[in-house]
């Protein structure tokens, strides 16, 4: 479990400076906000569609099902952050100009 939240928190830095690159257009504290609440979007998001997807599992262990929950949000939430904002970082930057 541990080898996984470090591969995630890699995947997260990982993602922070693509969105940072992606918006180069703006000044480093909107780019500090636009990561935060964007990346806490995608975790509601990313919540939401782990959720519907575990949904119906019957599973014999609570904990397992939590844990795997726990990862999904860890590895998914970051990956989805770095599509959605990065492209959107460059459709802003573009209107921008």
């Amino acid at each position: 479990m541990t080898v996984l939240k470090i591969i995630a928190f890699i995947v997260f830095a990982i993602s922070c400076v693509v969105i940072y690159k992606n918006t180069n257009s703006y000044e480093p504290y909107k780019r500090a906000i636009y990561i935060v609440v964007g990346t806490i979007v995608m975790y509601i998001v990313t919540s939401i569609v782990c959720g519907i997807a575990v949904g119906g599992i019957v599973v014999k262990s609570e904990k397992a099902l939590e844990d795997t929950m726990l990862i999904m949000k860890l590895i998914y939430t970051p990956i989805n952050a770095m599509i959605v904002l990065g492209t959107l970082g460059n459709i802003l930057r573009k209107i921008k100009r």
